[in-house]
This record gives structure tokens, sequence and C-alpha cells, in this order.
């Protein structure tokens, strides 16, 4: 629901962060069709939607013959010809359409707990496991790594987002900052820290963080807050979102212009973050069609 205007802005300098030329992706043209893959968590499936308001609802549940979806399901990403997802218990399967055609499971078995999933479109794997703080780094399906590429201890790294110039973002929800990389394996730098932030601007348990490439921004799931807010990598400046969403949990652009958000209790787009112009919701708490539990990510893609 659009809230009452909220807008807080500072500037700040990087806190052991160097950054990185932009590298200009392009941006599908609106009005482009898109379908929407949602995680929903705690209801154990993966939900498929033609547009919010939602059209041609399909799901794919945990069963005895998908074993891997009966657990909390942190992440979901459709790369052509697959969907991809994560569980709770560090399982990445992958399968080809919402009937589980082509179901795998990859042989890596990484620690329990929360994390997020991010596979570029050559088919390269990123995977953080919150409570250890780690970045996974897989080449193509067929890797098989014996450890993270990369560790920050003390942090929660719980979502991530990858331009198609490399750079990577991390979401630290304990700790309020956001992390960037260069590469896998590079030393990670801070780009936003809360305790460096001038007030009002402020972070509070950031969660789905999105790397908009094309403008050379950060668009930041602000939960505590209610707020989308982004930061400008060119300016370092840190905006608080000036409309209202109740508890962002994750955010992605789609194909169609469209950002789309998973929200404590559904899902929901808009035309722009800054303003929330067009904004638009659906869903309710449950778990029959319409309704989710924790809808934790969320994908749009074109057919």
């Amino acid at each position: 629901m659009l809230g009452r205007l909220r807008l807080r802005t500072c500037s700040f300098a990087i806190f052991a962060a160097f950054v990185l030329g932009c590298g200009g992706a392009s941006i599908a043209p609106p009005n482009n069709q898109v379908r929407i893959a949602i995680a929903d968590r705690v209801n154990a499936r993966i939900v498929n939607i033609g547009s919010i308001p939602a059209t041609n609802w399909t799901e794919l549940p945990g069963s005895a013959n998908f074993p891997e979806l009966q657990d909390e399901l942190m992440a979901v990403e459709r790369r052509t010809p697959y969907f991809y997802v994560l569980t709770r218990a560090g399982k990445i399967v992958r399968f080809t359409n919402m009937s589980g055609g082509g179901y795998a499971v990859h042989p890596i078995d990484m620690p329990d707990g929360e994390g997020d999933l991010h596979v570029t479109a050559s088919g390269e794997m990123y995977v953080t496991r919150a409570v250890n703080g780690e970045l996974w780094y897989f080449p193509n399906w067929s890797s098989l790594p014996s450890a993270p590429s990369q560790t920050i201890p003390g942090s929660w790294l719980l979502k991530l987002s990858v331009g198609a110039n490399g750079r990577i973002f991390l979401s630290d929800q304990q700790n309020n900052r956001i992390y960037e990389m260069t590469n896998p394996t590079a030393t990670p730098s801070i780009v936003v820290d809360a305790t460096t932030l001038t007030s009002p601007a402020d972070l509070s348990s950031p969660k789905g963080v999105y790397y908009d490439q094309g403008g050379n921004r950060l668009v930041i799931c602000d939960s505590d807050h209610d707020t989308v807010d982004t930061f400008d990598l060119t300016t370092n400046t840190y905006t608080n979102g000036g409309w209202a969403i109740s508890q962002p949990i994750d955010v992605c652009l789609g194909a169609d212009g469209q950002w789309y958000f998973t929200f404590v209790t559904g899902v929901s787009k808009v035309s722009s973050v800054d303003t929330g112009a067009g904004y638009q919701s659906y869903g309710t708490i449950g778990s029959a069609q319409g309704e989710f539990l924790e809808p934790w990510s969320i994908f749009a893609y074109s057919p």
C-alpha cells in the first residue's frame, strides 16, 4: 500500500571501497511480455504467474517426486531452458517447466540456512549461505567446488545481485551493509554501511538488492523501514524510498521495464522505484492459490 511521502537523502564517503566503471547494460523497452516466477518459501512451492494482479497461475509444489522442493525455498531464477531453485538445505535444483520436466539436483551439498542464488545468462551460478557469510561460485552446472570462493566473517549474506559486467553486490542483513566484489574471489569492499549514513538517511535489515547497471545504482529492500531505497554508485548518494511497501524481501527488474517485489504478504510491481508510480499488488497470507507464506524470491522473465 502506498504511504505518505518519505524522502531522506545523503551523500557519504565509501568505506574501504573502490568502484569500477559502469558497464552500461541495456534495458528492454516497456510492454514486453513477462512471466513471474516466485519462491513461496514456507508453502514449499514455485509459483508462476502471467502478471500482477495474477493471471495463468501455475505452481510446482514439493512432493515425493520432487523431494528437495519440500524444503523452504530461498530463491528462484529462470535462464532458458531452466528454472533454478535454491533450498534452505543448500541444494540447487533445476527443471525445464512447471511440471518438473528434466528435474535434476546438483550434487554439491552446501551448508544449511538462508541464502540466495543468481544465475548468469551464460550459466554461471553464484550462491550465498547467510549463516557462514559465504559466497559460492559455480562456473557452470557441472562445476563441483569444494569450498566457498569467498567468506565475510560475521556477516549474514542474505541476498545478492550480479551485473553483466561481473560486479557482485551482497546484502548483509545482520550488519546493515552492502558489499561489492569485482569477481568471486576478490576481497569484499563496503559500499553502504548504515553506521556512516548521515541522518535522516538510514538502512535497517536489508534484504533484496538489485544492481541497476544501466543507471549505475543499487535498489535495496530496506525491510525494517518498509521502503525501497536507492544508492547511486556514481555520486555515492543514498536515498530512502518515498513510498511504503510492507517489509520488502526481494526485487528484480523485468524485461517490460517494471520493477517487481516480494513483501511480507504478497508480490507487487511499480513502474518507478523512485516514486512508486504504477503500484499494483497481489496476494494475501495463506496456502491456497493467490496466497503466499513468505514469498522470498521473485524473477520476471521473457517467456
